[in-house]
């Protein structure tokens, strides 16, 4: 279809196409020769389904990112909900200082009355970002649970007794690890778009790479793994990283992956309980490796490097593949 049926479908104007199509959110069929634009039925739901989160309030930006990267849509749902909760509740007292200054405005209004009562009023200041960073609520729980374990769920529908499992890792996730929730959130809503796509979808990729690891090749993972080790804490950058992100990010994801919910999730996951057993042994390796005469100037550097910052003695060592992944998986 033209560009003018389009619009009349759609009721979007001509000029927001152009916008959308600019911003690379939608990318039309131009014919060879006049290149015109020529729409699929394909981009007219596109162009709907961009209006909708454009009318919910996304960025241009934010809406590239869900359409090129579906797994981070979650993340951003989650985000606006609680910048939308985070409005509401400004407008709301934003509402009751306005309704005080309007009960109390004097006939004859002169300034220094109005400097008054603005100031009896105390219409609160508005700083989004860092309130809902802090702000944690239910719907964060599925956030994280998304993050966490979404690349090891199975793609066909689950059977009963694996919907009975996931109930288990939601009401698990509710209490026992809220805290570590807490924190993973905390951080996921600090992070940029760019660093966004990099950690949703990095994620699959480090997971499929370890799940399908075969045991005669656990040591080569595991002398990869040192060997990213030292590149990882020979690079300035990259430990300072570490240092901004080791307490909010990396610790509670290591603490995580070796509780009680990831035993209930091994149940659930076929794919999780390879990861987690070829994780396991390729760090086991590596622990072993590190602490032994072969390589007494690691453990070192580490300290040298890192501080207090990293702990490889417990979480079934798996620190050692978080400061592994490092390398190429730098967010």
């Amino acid at each position: 279809m033209k560009l003018k049926e389009l619009c009349e479908r759609t009721g979007i104007i001509k000029r927001n196409v152009h916008y959308y199509i600019k911003e690379g959110l939608l990318v039309p069929r131009k014919e060879l020769g006049n290149g015109y634009y020529e729409f699929s039925q394909e981009d007219c739901d596109r162009l709907l389904m961009i209006r909708s989160l454009r009318n919910a309030g996304f960025s241009i930006l934010q809406i590239r990112s869900i359409l090129s990267k579906p797994s981070t849509s979650g993340y951003y749902i989650n985000l606006r909900l609680k910048e939308l909760k985070s409005e509401i509740e400004h407008a709301n007292s934003a509402i009751i200082a306005l309704s005080y200054i309007q009960e109390h405005l004097p006939l004859h209004i002169r300034y220094q009355k109005l400097e008054e009562l603005v100031r009896e009023a105390g219409i609160p200041s508005y700083e989004p970002r860092e309130t809902i960073a802090q702000d944690f609520e239910t719907y964060d729980n599925d956030l994280i649970n998304r993050f966490l374990w979404e690349s090891f769920l199975p793609d066909s529908p689950m059977t009963d007794y694996q919907e009975y499992l996931w109930s288990k890792v939601i009401r698990f996730s509710n209490g026992h690890c809220s805290r570590d929730y807490q924190l993973l959130s905390q951080a996921l809503h600090r992070f940029s778009p760019g660093q966004i796509e990099k950690v949703f979808t990095g994620n699959r990729e480090l997971h499929n790479e370890v799940i399908f690891l075969s045991r005669e090749h656990y040591a080569d993972y595991a002398r990869k793994m040192t060997a990213n080790i030292r590149r990882f804490l020979d690079s300035p950058s990259l430990v300072l990283d570490w240092e901004s992100k080791y307490l909010s990010f990396t610790a509670p994801q290591a603490r995580l992956y070796d509780s009680e919910i990831a035993g209930t999730m091994e149940e659930l996951s076929p794919s999780f309980k390879a990861y987690r057993t070829n994780i396991h042994e390729t760090c086991r390796i590596a622990y072993d490796w590190i602490m032994s005469d072969d390589s007494p100037d690691l453990l070192e550097k580490m300290k040298q490097e890192l501080g207090s910052l990293f702990d490889i003695e417990n979480c079934s060592h798996g620190e050692l593949q978080a400061m592994s992944v490092q390398v190429n998986h730098y967010i």
